[in-house]
């Protein structure tokens, strides 16, 4: 028989034998990988392996939610809004997957289905403390900062030794000028955890919160271009760089605040020295 036919033959005995490339793995391997592949940001890879698990178990939440938020994370909002979707439509009291289409609704600018998302959310788990933060996130942009402020008080009571509700009021405190409130709040942060931003390691909404984070660090960047002379937004900004993991950045402006601010009291001195050092553990 001539080679080149036996060869041809051997690779199409082959690939009839194998299926497809994930068919001689288990589907928890399969699950695992996918998972590993979101972790790394391989978010065509991700889906891949969710999609094949998929296959098997149409109707598993967690795998439709993490399918959806690595469309999120590849910007493919209507994929990621229909895997969440699916999800719902599998348990109508999940919760979180209200959370996640929120957040594609807001890549979307479709404010009313995201706040719509966010009530559904927290009236099947009124503690449901992603939704109180992603409501949080719904006012800060609509300039509804009192409302903010409230939400973010039910979110500690959830969470009420972490820095993270401090650090968000301190935010919002920014948008009303109120200088000691952001020191206060930022001060009240650390003295509960400091390390809070580097355990919070949640693989579900890694991706999600850094598009937040980024929607803030670009308006104090903006606030820096006109006023480059001013020490809060870089203060400001500094704190946001140290929520997203970014110490180097964080540092660098935080610095810069210090130098910049001619006439700083003890508050606002020993919230950015803190912070900083927050800094240097890390690095």
């Amino acid at each position: 028989m001539n080679r080149f036919i036996q060869v041809t033959l051997a690779l199409v005995a082959l690939l009839l034998i194998s299926g497809s490339s994930y068919s001689q793995e288990s589907p928890q391997a399969v699950l695992q990988k996918g998972n590993e592949y979101y972790l790394k940001g391989d978010f065509d890879k991700a889906v891949e392996f969710y999609t094949d698990y998929l296959g098997s178990f149409p109707q598993n939440i967690d795998v439709l939610n993490f399918r959806g938020l690595s469309y999120l994370a590849m910007k493919d909002y209507p994929k990621a809004i229909q895997d969440f979707t699916s999800a719902i439509g599998v348990k109508r009291s999940s919760s979180m997957s209200y959370v996640y289409r929120a957040s594609a609704y807001i890549s979307q600018n479709n404010y009313p289905a995201a706040k719509k998302d966010c009530e559904d959310a927290l009236f099947y788990d009124v503690n449901n403390i992603e939704a109180y933060y992603m409501q949080n996130f719904l006012f800060l942009k609509g300039g509804e900062f009192e409302r903010s402020l409230k939400t973010l008080e039910k979110a500690i009571v959830l969470e009420p030794k972490s820095a993270r509700g401090y650090f968000m009021k301190a935010i919002t405190y920014t948008f009303q000028q109120d200088t000691v409130k952001i020191f206060e709040n930022v001060n009240e942060g650390l003295s509960w955890d400091s390390t809070y931003f580097q355990k919070d390691t949640k693989k579900d909404l890694v991706f999600v919160r850094y598009d937040r984070f980024k929607f803030a660090v670009d308006l104090f960047t903006k606030q820096i271009q006109n006023n480059p002379q001013g020490y809060l937004p870089y203060f400001s900004r500094g704190m946001i760089y140290y929520m997203m993991g970014n110490y180097d950045m964080a540092y660098d402006d935080l610095k810069k605040s210090l130098d910049l601010n001619k006439a700083p009291t003890k508050l606002i001195t020993e919230a950015t020295d803190r912070l900083i050092r927050a800094c240097y553990r890390v690095n």
